[in-house]
């Protein structure tokens, strides 16, 4: 008889079964060599950098620095080493992750809660992309807090998130203009004083060329 060095249990020493020792340190070896390979992967591109400052795309971007990049056939290349999970995401996809998980966030909001919910699957990447199209039509240099950008995306894009963005645009500059109640806008009744001041003092603000803005 034999006792499972594990378990203390008897059995039969036919029965018994002991470590494939030369494949286990075969697979251990492979393992170590793609855990280094994942970690220089991680290394290479998983730090952000500073956007290049000499183009009018990124000036006063919004969030600072971007992700490294690389191209499909890299990126199918490398993913091959590992099939257990997605190991890149193409650009359309990661800004669609992002864009559910603040959603799925935001649900929670008291202020914004509620109008998010009422949101489907499909309408939350085309509200995002609608989102910032109005934010760059508003607020071209990116100069509104974060709360004053949450009441454009989560509660005037959501309420007319069927129109156009020049024309949400147009409805906000009107609104300003014409010193009307935000509230029928979607905008928070707390919210409003804020967001007004906020909106005034960009739409009201003096045009600069980007010739001026790099000198």
């Amino acid at each position: 008889m034999a006792r499972c060095f594990l378990t203390g249990v008897e059995f039969r020493v036919h029965d018994g079964h002991v470590l494939n020792r030369s494949d286990a340190y075969r697979l251990l070896r492979t393992l170590r060599t793609r855990a280094e390979s994942l970690e220089r992967l991680i290394a290479q591109l998983s730090p952000l950098d500073e956007p290049p400052t000499d183009t009018a795309r990124f000036r006063k971007r919004a969030g600072g620095r971007q992700q490294r990049m690389i191209c499909r056939a890299v990126a199918e290349a490398l993913a091959h080493a590992h099939p257990e999970i997605e190991l890149f995401l193409s650009w359309p996809a990661l800004l669609a992750r992002n864009a559910q998980d603040r959603m799925r966030m935001l649900k929670e909001h008291p202020l914004y809660g509620e109008g998010i919910s009422s949101l489907v699957d499909g309408e939350v990447i085309p509200l995002e992309t609608l989102s910032r199209e109005v934010l760059g039509l508003i607020d071209p240099r990116r100069e509104l807090t974060r709360g004053v950008q949450m009441a454009i995306r989560a509660g005037i894009c959501i309420r007319y998130r069927t129109e156009s963005a020049t024309q949400i645009a147009t409805l906000i500059r009107s609104t300003i203009s014409g010193n009307e109640d935000l509230t029928v806008l979607g905008v928070p009744a707390q919210e409003c004083d804020r967001v007004r001041a906020s909106l005034l003092r960009i739409l009201h603000a003096p045009t600069r060329s980007f010739d001026h803005e790099r000198q």
